[in-house]
């Protein structure tokens, strides 16, 4: 694991995961400041990303290694369900969901990439 291995790579293994895990994090920080916490639609969402999150989180530490399909998995889907509702609950005629839509498109095609790599 790279907590194991105190050298640069593990040093940059390190660097990734965290960017991974801040990324997911202000992501959805950021989404949020957006619509009303309280309406139903916008519970369930954070309902899923909170189940995804430690999902994520648990398997970081063989994300590099052996298991990074898990995480890889979870990552992605939480990109893309934070997009798509963003984008449902805006649209595309304001500014804010065209972002999301952006940024919805970018997150499936580097899954996509991502997967296939693999």
């Amino acid at each position: 694991m790279f907590y194991e291995r105190l050298s640069r790579s593990g040093s940059i293994e390190l660097a990734v995961l965290f960017v991974v895990v801040w990324s997911s994090w202000i992501d959805t920080a950021w989404a949020t400041g957006w619509v009303a916490p309280t309406r139903t639609p916008v519970v369930l969402l954070m309902v899923m990303l909170t189940l995804a999150g430690p999902v994520m989180g648990i398997s970081l530490l063989d994300a590099l290694t052996t298991s990074g399909e898990t995480s890889a998995v979870a990552y992605v889907a939480m990109q893309l369900s934070r997009s798509a509702f963003m984008v449902s609950s805006f649209g595309l005629r304001e500014d804010v969901g065209r972002n999301y839509a952006h940024v919805l498109a970018w997150s499936a095609l580097s899954g996509a990439a991502a997967s296939r790599a693999q």
